[in-house]
This record gives structure tokens, C-alpha cells and sequence, in this order.
């Protein structure tokens, strides 16, 4: 049905509520109305309610052939609009009971000062702050936050899994609280999950940077070591199990470029020196790479990386230069090594 088909029926109704329609624009919403009344029809639950109030029209339609005037009406412009219009508004109407049912079963549940926002399906839900963060809830997981979230405070209580695109706001920090530890950001990419079977909860980077500190029995952040309390950037992440007194800094799973660097045919190194090697890196993947010796830098690096995880990429260039890397909360630490002889030139394929 056209839109203008549709704009005509809604200006028509609005007539007949103001009382200024003529009298067949007055048969087609009594029709309309008769047919909502009817006690077997219930059309904001059931999909197939339409087809009874389409019957209704057709036998009100019918019925009048028999009278004086049917035969003006049944010429008129409006006889197939009404029945099409009359159908239109209860498809309409039974989608917004869907989009209603379903708004109250996963949307915001407003408890005192908090919303609730809970995912009751069997995928990812979308969920959309005040302040324009994005939410993706895994199923079974929830947040909870302020009524006046973005006004003074950016605080989200997690439980379960969950990924966060967060808008920038210097002014009101971000801050996640899950379980026993909170992560506090600006503006990033990040995702805090936690194992079912373990009970360790895992906070990763996609980019920006994020501050992720223990919990104490207050609540509050602890005021310990350094590895209770750790910075991340891209493509780190920060573990923290139940009993354990610190958080571990590691690379994520599958390290990811960071967005808009293009990565095409930059792996690829002949004889070049380490320290080149370890740009090409950092832009790539958004981290920081220190070199304790401070020799190794030149020592040169021929290896085809192209195709390969950030891990494995590092695997392969520790191998040649007999060193060894570790992560911490600062990014990528090369120990150890030395400059070893050229194995051979690595030539792309053609």
C-alpha cells in the first residue's frame, strides 16, 4: 500500500473524530469501529485477527448492496481504500504490540533512581545510553545504571558479558563495574567477559585505552601494587581470578590492526633492522614495544610475517634473534638476544 494511500485513510479518520466527515467517509469508520468491537475478535494479540475484521467489512459491504443508496456507494472513490485502510491499521497495530511486548521484556526497567536493561533472547542485544555508548549484551547478561546516567556520572553495574563502544567525554569518565574489579575509560572499544567455569573475568581492549583496578571489600578500588591496578590499550587485555592478588596483562586472543591502517604487503622484511621491524608493528596493532638491549634495534630481520597473529608474528622474529618478549600493562617487552646471521632473503611470491 502506498503512502499516500495511507496519509489519505489517517486524514480521513482524523475527520471522522472531529466530526466533519461525509457520510461515506462516516460508513467506512463505523464499519472500521464495528468491527473492533466485535467480543470474538482480539487483534492486539493475534496476527491472523485481521482476516475476522476483513469478513466483518465484506458482510457490512454485502448487506448494503440490498439498500437504496448501495449503488452510489459501491461507485464511489473509497470503495477499495477502506477495506485495504481497515487491514493497514491492524497489521499496524498488531506490530506495535510486538515491538511493545518485546521493549518490555528486554528494554529499560525503571526501579527507583536505576534502569535495568536485561537480554532475555538467544543473541546479542543492542543497547543504546544516554550518552550514546553502545551496549552488546550477551544473552542472560544485564546492566544497570543511573537514572541521570551522562549528568554527573557514566557508571554501569555488569553482570555477565558484554561489549562497550563508548562515546568521549573527558569531563565524565566511563566506569564499569563487574564483579570484583572496575574499568574506567574515556572513549574506546572494550568487551569484559567472565568464565562460567573458572570465575575469571576478562577485560579487553579494541582500542583507546582503559584503566581496569581490584576491588576491595568496600567496593572501592584497592590501593596496592601496580598489578592491582593496570592501564591497557589496544589489543591487551587484563585478567583477574577470584583469590588472586594481582591482575595479568596479556595479548588478547587475535590481536586486531588497529581500524584504518592499512596492513597489504608491509610484513614483509628483507634484511631489515629490528628497530623497523617494530614500527610497522606498533602501528599495525596500536601497541608499545620496549627493547631492553639496547644493541638490538640493528640487528637485522629477514622473515615474512604477512598472514600471521601479532603473537606469531613476534614468535617468529624472537626465534631469529634467539630473544624472548613478555607483556605487561605498558605493551610488548623484548629481552635477552642478540644479532644472529641472515638466513636468506625471503622473496614474495609471484
Amino acid at each position: 500500500m502506498g503512502s499516500n494511500t495511507t496519509e489519505g485513510f489517517l486524514k480521513m479518520l482524523a475527520r471522522f473524530r472531529r466530526g466533519k466527515s461525509d457520510a461515506n467517509e462516516s460508513e467506512a469508520m463505523e464499519t472500521w469501529y464495528e468491527a473492533l468491537d466485535d467480543p470474538d475478535i482480539d487483534v492486539s494479540r493475534k496476527p491472523g485477527e485481521h482476516e475476522k475484521v476483513w469478513m466483518k467489512i465484506i458482510e457490512r459491504t454485502a448487506s448494503d448492496q440490498g439498500r437504496p443508496d448501495a449503488v452510489h456507494r459501491s461507485g464511489n472513490r473509497f470503495r477499495y481504500f477502506y477495506p485495504a485502510a481497515a487491514v493497514l491499521l491492524l497489521v499496524c497495530g498488531f506490530a506495535w504490540f510486538q515491538l511493545s511486548k518485546n521493549l518490555k521484556e528486554n528494554g529499560p526497567a525503571t526501579s527507583g533512581t536505576s534502569v535495568v536493561q536485561q537480554n532475555r533472547t538467544d543473541s546479542p542485544l543492542r543497547v543504546v545510553l544516554p550518552d550514546r555508548s553502545i551496549v552488546k549484551l550477551d544473552p542472560g547478561s544485564r546492566i544497570e545504571y543511573e537514572a541521570d546516567f551522562n549528568k554527573v556520572t557514566r557508571t554501569v553495574l555488569l553482570t555477565g558479558d558484554a561489549f562497550f563502544s563508548v562515546t568521549k567525554n573527558r569531563n565524565i569518565p566511563f566506569i564499569v563495574r563487574a564483579g570484583a574489579i572496575l574499568t574506567r575509560v574515556l572513549g574506546t572499544e572494550f568487551s569484559i567477559r567472565k568464565n562460567p567455569s573458572g570465575g575469571a573475568t576478562q577485560v579487553e581492549v579494541i582500542s583507546g585505552k582503559v584503566e581496569v583496578a581490584m576491588l576491595g571489600k568496600d567496593g572501592q578500588p584497592v590501593a596496592g601494587r601496580e598489578t592491582q591496578r593496570v592501564i591497557l590499550t589496544a589489543n591487551l587485555k587484563a585478567t583477574y581470578q577470584p583469590g588472586k592478588p594481582e591482575l595479568v596483562v596479556g595479548l588478547v586472543e587475535t590481536p586486531k590492526p588497529v581500524a584504518g591502517v592499512r596492513t597489504d604487503n608491509i610484513f614483509l622484511f628483507n634484511d631489515r633492522p629490528l628497530a623497523e621491524v617494530i614500527t610497522v608493528l606498533e602501528k599495525s596493532y596500536g601497541v608499545e614495544i620496549r627493547v631492553e638491549n639496547r644493541e638490538l634495534p640493528n640487528c637485522p630481520v629477514t622473515a615474512d610475517l604477512s598472514d600471521e597473529d601479532l603473537s606469531t608474528q613476534l614468535d617468529i622474529v624472537m626465534s631469529a634473534l634467539n630473544a624472548h618478549f613478555t607483556v605487561d600493562q605498558a605493551g610488548i617487552y623484548i629481552s635477552g638476544g642478540g644479532c644472529g646471521p641472515v638466513s636468506g632473503r625471503v622473496v614474495p611470491n609471484q
